[in-house]
C-alpha cells in the first residue's frame, strides 16, 4: 500500500503536575514553554468564550473540576488549535494540526518538534502524540485492520517495523486504534505514540472521539489518556524505586540477624546494642524508612486502581469491541500492581521482624540493665563499706600513719573526694553503659575534687611551700580536672547526639 491517508491530522498532549506548576518548579517553565510553542505554530487567534491567554492554575480542590486555562487557534482552513485544561492536580496540554489542504504525518510532527524544545516533554508527567486519518481500506476484519496498519507504517515518523500493526484496538464505527513502539531511550514509557484510522464515512465519529464532542469536558479518548498517564508515571516510579525498597529490606534484615544473634549471645557491649538499636529504629520509622515506604505503595496501589477503572469507565463510550484499557496499558496494570503488592507484602513481613526483634531486645535490655544494677548497687556497696571499715578500724586501734602533720588535711580531702567520687564512677562500667548529659556537672565537680585533693597532697609531699601554696594548687589543679572532664562529657555527648541524627 502506497497511497496516504485521507486528511491527516497530529494530536499531541502533554500532562503536567498542578502542584509543581503552582509552586514554580520545572513543569511551570515547561508550560510556559508549551504555550509559547503554540504561539510559534501560529495558533494566535482566540478561541470565542474561551481565556485567550494563559491563566495560573487553580488549587486542586474540586476533583470533578475541569477548568479550561487558556485557548488560542490558527484563522486558516483545518483546525488547528490548543486548549491548556485543568482536571483536578493535573493540567492538560492538547494541540490539534489537521490543516487545509492536507499535508503529511511527517510534516506535521516536524512543524511541532521544530517549536517545542526537549525541556517541554522532559518536565511532563507524560506526553501523548496521536497521528489521526481516514483510510478507503477495509477495516471490518483482523486481516485487513493490520494490513493497512502495515501500508501506513512507513509514513509514520521513526516507527520501526515489528508487531505493532497486529495489536489493533477496534472500537465503534471501525475506529482503530495502535500503540507505536516506544523510542528506544525512553525507558519509564511515558512518552507514548498512537495511531487512530477510521473509515472516512466516520469522520465525525473520529473527532468526537479524539478531540471535540458536544458533552462538557474531555472527549473520551483524552480522559482515557490523561489516567494512562497517572498509570505510566506511578509504574515509572515504582520502577525508579525497587532497588532502594529492596536495599532497605535486605539492610533490615541484616540488622535484624545481627541483633539476633547478639541477644543470643547474651554478653553485648552496650556501645553496640545501643547502636544497632538506634540503626534499626531509624529503618523502621525515618521519612525514608519501612512504614514510609509501605505507605507509599499502598498510595500507590490505590492511584493505579482508580486509574484503572476511570481508564475503563472512559472506554465504555465506545459500545463496539470495546476493551477495558490498550494491550500496552493492561500490561503495566498487571505489572505494577502485582509488582507492589509483592514489594508491600516483603516489606510488611519486613516490619513485623523489627518490630519482633526490637521488641525482643528491650526485654533483654531491662534484664541486662537490672541484673547490671544489681551489680553495680552490690560494688558500690563493697568498695564503700570497704573505705569505712579501713577508716573504722584505724580509729579504733588508735593507728596513726607515720605521715607529718601538714599531710594530714589533703590526706582527709583525698579520701573524701574518693567516697564521693566511686559511686558515681562505677556507673561508668563497663565502658558505654552511661550515656547521659543530666550528670555531667556532679561528674565534673567530683573529678575536680579528686584531682585537686591529689595535686594538694603531692605538692605538700613534695617539698616545703609557703602556707596555703600548696592549696592553691590543688584548687587550680581541680578547676583543670573539672574543665577536662566536662569538654570530654560534651564532646561525647555531641557525638551520640550526631550518631543518632
Amino acid at each position: 500500500m502506497t497511497d496516504a491517508p485521507a486528511q491527516p491530522a497530529l494530536l499531541t498532549h502533554l500532562w503536567y503536575a498542578v502542584d509543581d506548576v503552582r509552586w514554580a518548579g520545572a513543569s511551570a517553565a515547561a508550560l510556559s514553554q508549551a504555550w509559547a510553542a503554540v504561539a510559534a505554530l501560529g495558533l494566535d487567534r482566540p478561541v470565542p468564550d474561551l481565556p485567550g491567554e494563559l491563566r495560573p492554575p487553580l488549587p486542586p480542590l474540586y476533583p470533578e473540576r475541569l477548568t479550561v486555562l487558556g485557548a488560542r487557534a490558527a484563522e486558516r482552513p483545518g483546525i488547528e488549535q490548543a486548549i491548556v485544561v485543568q482536571n483536578h492536580d493535573v493540567i492538560t496540554v492538547s494541540v490539534m494540526l489537521a490543516p487545509r489542504p492536507d499535508t503529511s504525518w511527517a510534516d506535521l510532527a516536524g512543524r511541532w518538534e521544530a517549536v517545542a524544545g526537549s525541556a517541554i516533554t522532559s518536565a511532563a508527567r507524560g506526553t501523548a502524540t496521536l497521528f489521526i486519518g481516514q483510510t478507503a481500506h477495509d477495516l471490518t476484519s483482523l486481516e485487513s485492520v493490520a494490513a493497512t496498519a502495515r501500508g501506513y507504517g512507513p509514513l509514520l515518523p521513526s516507527v520501526a517495523d515489528g508487531r505493532w500493526a497486529d495489536q489493533a484496538i477496534r472500537l465503534h464505527d471501525g475506529i482503530c486504534l495502535w500503540d507505536l513502539p516506544l523510542d528506544a531511550d525512553d525507558t519509564t514509557a511515558a512518552h507514548r505514540r498512537l495511531l487512530a484510522l477510521s473509515p472516512t464515512a466516520a469522520e465525525a465519529s473520529l473527532d468526537r472521539w479524539l478531540w471535540s464532542g458536544p458533552d462538557p469536558g474531555l472527549v473520551p479518548f483524552t480522559r482515557y489518556l490523561l489516567h494512562a498517564c497517572k498509570l505510566r508515571y506511578e509504574h515509572a516510579v515504582l520502577v525508579r524505586d525497587l532497588e532502594a525498597l529492596r536495599s532497605l529490606a535486605r539492610e533490615s534484615d541484616a540488622l535484624c540477624t545481627s541483633l539476633t544473634r547478639n541477644l543470643e549471645r547474651g554478653t553485648v557491649p552496650p556501645e553496640r546494642l545501643r547502636d544497632t538499636v538506634r540503626a534499626l529504629t531509624g529503618l523502621q520509622t525515618s521519612g525514608t524508612g519501612l512504614l514510609v515506604a509501605t505507605s507509599k505503595l499502598q498510595a500507590l496501589d490505590t492511584t493505579v486502581r482508580a486509574a484503572q477503572q476511570n481508564m475503563a469507565r472512559a472506554m465504555e463510550t465506545a459500545p463496539v469491541h470495546t476493551a477495558p484499557a490498550l494491550g500496552s496499558d493492561q500490561q503495566l496494570i498487571d505489572w505494577t500492581l502485582q509488582q507492589a503488592d509483592l514489594e508491600s507484602t516483603y516489606l510488611r513481613a519486613t516490619t513485623d521482624r523489627v518490630s519482633h526483634v526490637l521488641t525482643l531486645t528491650k526485654a533483654a535490655v531491662d534484664d541486662m540493665r537490672r541484673s547490671r544494677q544489681e551489680a553495680l548497687t552490690l560494688l558500690q556497696t563493697s568498695l564503700l563499706g570497704a573505705l569505712l571499715t579501713a577508716l573504722a578500724a584505724t580509729q579504733s586501734l588508735q593507728y596513726k600513719p607515720p605521715l607529718d602533720a601538714g599531710l594530714y588535711p589533703p590526706v582527709i580531702a583525698f579520701l573524701t573526694a574518693v567516697a564521693l567520687w566511686l559511686p558515681a564512677a562505677v556507673l561508668y562500667w563497663p565502658p558505654g553503659s552511661r550515656t547521659s548529659a543530666r550528670w555531667r556537672a556532679m561528674d565534673s565537680l567530683t573529678s575536680g575534687l579528686v584531682g585537686g585533693s591529689l595535686a594538694w597532697l603531692a605538692a605538700e609531699m613534695s617539698a616545703q611551700p609557703p602556707a596555703g601554696l600548696s592549696a592553691a594548687i590543688g584548687a587550680l589543679a581541680g578547676v583543670a580536672v573539672a574543665g577536662v572532664t566536662w569538654v570530654l562529657a560534651a564532646r561525647r555527648t555531641r557525638r551520640l547526639r550526631q550518631s543518632d541524627a
